[in-house]
């Protein structure tokens, strides 16, 4: 039988049997996934967390949030432009997809998520020290610095005993808004937290200021997140949709990646770009 012939049978299973699988049969099967699975040259590796038969709480959580998802896009859509799906228009009730019951009716769950790793496996390791390849992402002196700003010090206390501690981060207790020499030669700037405070556009800006921050780190990249989470207290500062996150940005702000997350308590915005 062929490689075709095998993946042509393939097909969805909307609910598993009850049946327990075996412990050593859910290992052998992965160690088989495992030996024929790339993993973007082996730099990249990925995580498989195993939700096994007692774990069907957790199998019904992530399942809900397959459902959710599902919905939130469909009236997602409902807002915008039907015209190519008027039908979705005029009837659409959402109904669960019957195609995501294996989520939950399964003896094993896995999760495959991808993970940050220091070095590739043996093979590349030789690979590399025979051929000269430089790989940059595994090379932790590429990071000159990295500064971890807050101005709770809870926060900057469990990030730094307990998240990071064994990288070498700056931790500061602080207004991020305070301009920081350090800003001058920083070439990338991550703010998960923008719903907390006033819109980046807003970080020193002229004429308060004699030269606009922005004009003196650029060129930089940056990743913020905000969100539509306007029920939590401690957020002074949420928008309605990601056209309104873009609107925070500088001027010469250049978009490279959008995205937005539904979450059960509002949707996330992520944009990453470059000033």
């Amino acid at each position: 039988m062929s490689i075709f012939d095998t993946l042509e049978k393939r097909h969805h299973v909307i609910k598993y049997k009850p049946e327990i699988v075996p412990d050593k049969t859910l290992k052998d099967l992965l160690r088989r996934a495992w030996k024929i699975s790339p993993s973007k040259n082996n730099f990249m590796p990925y995580q498989v967390s195993v939700l096994g038969p007692y774990k069907q709480a957790e199998k019904n959580k992530i399942y809900n949030k397959v459902v959710y998802n599902h919905k939130f896009y469909d009236e997602m859509g409902l807002e915008r432009d039907t015209k190519s799906n008027p039908k979705m228009q005029i009837e659409y009730t959402f109904k669960k997809n019957p195609n995501y019951g294996h989520v939950r009716h399964n003896s094993h769950l896995l999760i495959f998520s991808s993970r940050v790793c220091p070095e590739p496996n043996k093979f590349y390791q030789r690979m590399v020290r025979a051929r000269g390849h430089y790989a940059e992402q595994c090379e932790v002196d590429e990071v000159k610095r990295i500064t971890c700003i807050d101005q709770d010090p809870k926060v900057i206390s469990r990030a730094k005993y307990n998240l990071f501690k064994d990288l070498d981060v700056d931790f500061i207790t602080g207004d991020v808004f305070e301009f920081r020499d350090s800003f001058k030669d920083t070439d990338l700037f991550i703010n998960t937290s923008c719903e907390h405070m006033k819109p980046m556009r807003e970080w020193g800006p002229a004429p308060e200021y004699k030269n606009p921050w922005w004009d003196r780190v650029s060129p930089a990249y940056f990743a913020f997140q905000s969100n539509a989470m306007f029920d939590i207290p401690t957020h002074t500062n949420c928008v309605n949709n990601i056209e309104e996150f873009k609107k925070q940005l500088p001027d010469r702000a250049e978009i490279l990646i959008e995205d937005e997350i539904p979450d059960e308590r509002g949707t996330r915005f992520t944009l990453i770009g470059k000033i």
